[in-house]
Protein backbone atom coordinates (compact mmCIF):
# COMPACT_ATOMS: atom_id res chain seq x y z
CA UNK A 1 0.00 0.00 0.00
CA UNK A 2 1.47 3.31 -1.25
CA UNK A 3 1.04 5.72 2.20
CA UNK A 4 1.79 9.76 1.22
CA UNK A 5 5.02 9.91 3.00
CA UNK A 6 6.39 7.01 2.05
CA UNK A 7 5.76 7.90 -1.28
CA UNK A 8 7.44 10.74 -0.96
CA UNK A 9 10.45 8.46 0.48
CA UNK A 10 10.74 7.10 -2.68
CA UNK A 11 10.80 10.60 -4.77
CA UNK A 12 13.45 12.25 -2.22
CA UNK A 13 15.43 9.04 -2.01
CA UNK A 14 15.90 8.74 -5.77
CA UNK A 15 17.40 12.24 -6.22
CA UNK A 16 19.32 12.14 -2.78
CA UNK A 17 21.05 9.09 -4.62
CA UNK A 18 20.82 10.39 -7.94
CA UNK A 19 23.06 13.27 -6.40
CA UNK A 20 25.44 10.83 -4.86
CA UNK A 21 26.23 8.75 -8.00
CA UNK A 22 27.02 12.69 -9.92
CA UNK A 23 29.26 13.41 -7.04
CA UNK A 24 31.09 10.32 -6.81
CA UNK A 25 31.56 10.35 -10.66
CA UNK A 26 33.03 13.44 -10.32
CA UNK A 27 35.46 12.40 -7.81
CA UNK A 28 36.50 9.63 -9.05
CA UNK A 29 36.55 11.42 -12.41
CA UNK A 30 35.17 9.13 -14.24
CA UNK A 31 34.75 11.17 -17.07
CA UNK A 32 37.98 13.08 -17.01
CA UNK A 33 39.40 13.57 -20.94
CA UNK A 34 36.31 11.84 -22.64
CA UNK A 35 35.31 14.77 -24.50
CA UNK A 36 31.10 14.61 -25.28
CA UNK A 37 30.37 11.14 -23.82
CA UNK A 38 31.30 12.78 -20.29
CA UNK A 39 28.23 14.17 -19.54
CA UNK A 40 26.66 10.76 -20.50
CA UNK A 41 28.89 9.00 -18.20
CA UNK A 42 28.13 11.55 -14.79
CA UNK A 43 24.59 10.96 -15.82
CA UNK A 44 24.69 7.30 -16.09
CA UNK A 45 26.67 7.00 -12.36
CA UNK A 46 23.14 9.45 -11.22
CA UNK A 47 20.70 7.07 -12.78
CA UNK A 48 22.58 3.61 -11.42
CA UNK A 49 22.79 5.10 -8.17
CA UNK A 50 19.41 6.30 -8.43
CA UNK A 51 18.08 3.07 -8.87
CA UNK A 52 20.29 1.85 -6.07
CA UNK A 53 18.92 4.63 -3.91
CA UNK A 54 14.87 4.02 -4.97
CA UNK A 55 14.98 -0.15 -4.15
CA UNK A 56 16.70 0.58 -0.63
CA UNK A 57 13.94 2.95 -0.24
CA UNK A 58 11.13 0.39 -0.76
CA UNK A 59 12.31 -2.02 1.61
CA UNK A 60 13.55 0.84 4.29
CA UNK A 61 9.93 2.07 3.87
CA UNK A 62 8.18 -1.22 4.61
CA UNK A 63 10.88 -2.23 7.35
CA UNK A 64 10.61 1.05 9.78
CA UNK A 65 7.86 3.06 11.30
CA UNK A 66 6.28 6.04 10.36
CA UNK A 67 7.95 8.53 12.70
CA UNK A 68 11.38 8.17 11.00
CA UNK A 69 10.03 8.10 7.60
CA UNK A 70 9.12 11.42 7.94
CA UNK A 71 12.26 12.55 9.79
CA UNK A 72 14.14 10.35 7.17
CA UNK A 73 12.07 12.71 4.88
CA UNK A 74 12.90 16.00 6.15
CA UNK A 75 17.03 14.42 6.15
CA UNK A 76 16.86 13.90 2.42
CA UNK A 77 15.40 17.17 1.32
CA UNK A 78 17.84 19.14 3.47
CA UNK A 79 20.68 17.10 1.77
CA UNK A 80 19.36 17.74 -1.25
CA UNK A 81 18.59 21.24 -0.79
CA UNK A 82 22.20 21.15 -0.40
CA UNK A 83 23.68 19.67 -3.34
CA UNK A 84 21.66 21.63 -4.81
CA UNK A 85 22.97 24.86 -3.80
CA UNK A 86 26.67 23.22 -4.29
CA UNK A 87 26.21 22.80 -7.76
CA UNK A 88 24.49 26.15 -8.65
CA UNK A 89 27.37 27.79 -6.94
CA UNK A 90 29.72 25.69 -8.77
CA UNK A 91 27.99 26.30 -11.83
CA UNK A 92 28.17 29.87 -11.66
CA UNK A 93 32.02 30.01 -10.69
CA UNK A 94 32.50 28.29 -13.77
CA UNK A 95 30.43 31.03 -15.87
CA UNK A 96 32.05 33.90 -14.30
CA UNK A 97 35.37 32.34 -14.99
CA UNK A 98 34.36 31.60 -18.62
CA UNK A 99 33.11 35.46 -19.19
CA UNK A 100 36.53 36.67 -17.51
CA UNK A 101 38.27 34.63 -19.89
CA UNK A 102 35.98 35.58 -22.81
CA UNK A 103 36.71 39.54 -21.52
CA UNK A 104 40.60 38.97 -21.50
CA UNK A 105 40.17 37.31 -24.60
CA UNK A 106 38.63 40.81 -26.58
CA UNK A 107 40.64 43.21 -25.12
CA UNK A 108 43.94 41.39 -26.04
CA UNK A 109 42.89 41.50 -29.57
CA UNK A 110 41.13 45.11 -29.27
CA UNK A 111 45.13 46.33 -28.04
CA UNK A 112 46.72 44.09 -30.73
CA UNK A 113 44.50 45.69 -33.52
CA UNK A 114 46.46 48.52 -35.98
Amino acid sequence: MIKPHSFLLYFLAFFFFFFVGVSYALVVEAAKEQMLAGGAIVFGYGIFAAFIGFLISLVVANKIKRKIIIKLNIVLAIFIAGFWAYYQIRYQQRQDTKNLEKENVETTEIKYQY
